[in-house]
């Protein structure tokens, strides 16, 4: 008999299996859905148990098919996103407001730059070593090698940023209020995931971030979820980014650009700015 632990959102205990993979000989995926509410989470998170250290640290983004290092395409890339976010983060500061900025997941830590470059005071915490190593030792940063979990410090942050990782730490309550106890009088948290009903089905999901996932959110399940911890939100919409940084992404966007116009539950990124 499974013990899982209550619903993070409407604390009901009772989920039912929707999907499971094998991975190489190493990892076997489980998903669950929430029987009341519908949240969806890997089984793991379900169960409460931790994540798997040794791929996060080490296997991650070496796995993934596009972006497995960091060259011009993958800085291009993800200066491009670090700039829409923060031009978006901006406009619900005072004008010439500088700060203290937490990124948790930072990568090579491209959006800490763009934001340092703004008079920001900054930090960030990532895993993988060779995204770590590019940020202390290329960018400069003031960076930790560890997990949200593992990370402690009694300053307040005027921001923390999880741009496609809030959806990968375990124990997705505890975290809310680790946020919460995080941010200053005027702190904000940026959150932007992946939509679930926008992938069409499990099997569309690359095995890197089958493995590392542990929760699926939909527009209503993370406006929800948040609700529940308390967060008041000054965003939260769905978006369709366009990405030209590969010839199939080109040739995709012309798709991309209908999809934009397609209802908002469908779009692929959900983005949020809440206190």
């Amino acid at each position: 008999m499974n013990n899982y632990i209550s619903c993070p959102i409407c604390h009901n205990d009772k989920y039912r299996p929707i999907f499971k993979k094998s991975i190489t000989k190493k990892y076997n995926v489980s998903i669950v859905q929430c029987e009341h509410c519908e949240f969806v989470l890997s089984k793991s998170a379900a169960l409460g148990q931790e994540v798997k250290q040794d791929f996060v640290f080490e296997n991650y983004w070496r796995s993934k098919k596009i972006g497995n290092h960091i060259d011009k395409r993958f800085i291009r890339h993800f200066t491009r996103r670090a700039r829409s976010h923060l031009k978006l983060i901006s406009g619900f500061y005072p004008k010439g407001f500088t700060g203290r900025a937490l990124d948790i997941g930072c990568g090579a830590g491209l959006f800490l730059d763009e934001i340092r470059k703004q008079g920001w005071s900054v930090h960030g915490i990532e895993p993988d070593k060779e995204c770590y190593d590019y940020a202390i030792n290329t960018l400069k940063l003031d960076v930790d090698r560890c997990l949200f979990a593992d990370y402690q410090t009694e300053e307040k942050v005027d921001l923390l940023y999880f741009s496609h990782v809030f959806d990968d730490i375990n124990n997705i309550d505890l975290v809310c209020r680790k946020i919460k106890s995080l941010l200053s009088s005027e702190g904000r948290v940026f959150i932007e995931v992946p939509n679930l009903i926008s992938y069409g089905g499990f099997e569309n999901i690359n095995d890197e971030d089958l493995i590392v996932n542990k929760y699926y959110f939909t527009t209503s399940t993370l406006r929800n979820l948040l609700e529940e911890n308390g967060f008041t939100f000054e965003y939260f919409k769905s978006k369709e980014p366009i990405y030209l940084n590969t010839v199939g992404q080109v040739v995709l966007s012309p798709f991309k650009v209908y999809k934009k116009m397609k209802s908002s539950k469908k779009k692929s990124l959900i983005r949020v700015i809440a206190s």
